[in-house]
């Protein structure tokens, strides 16, 4: 049996069985999933805690957080 694939934006919250299909949920704050799948839920959010990192798009429920180098940003301000 094929079980339906939660889409970009949600995980999947009970994988599917011979008798059900995939139930799926929208991540929540902090998570995202950018993939459609049958099997994986939604991850944290990567920080952008490392040394010289900083956060330039804040991440939603389909795509991770953005960070960068500072003295990168920095340079490509000049």
């Amino acid at each position: 049996v094929r079980h339906s694939e939660c889409p970009s934006g949600s995980g999947v919250l009970t994988a599917g069985t011979p008798e059900k299909d995939t139930v799926c949920h929208i991540c929540s704050n902090g998570t995202f999933s950018d993939i459609s799948s049958a099997q994986d839920d939604c991850k944290q959010h990567s920080g952008c805690e490392g040394a010289g990192q900083e956060l330039v798009l804040k991440g939603s429920t389909w795509h991770d957080n953005l960070c960068a180098n500072r003295e990168e940003l920095k340079d490509g301000a000049e």
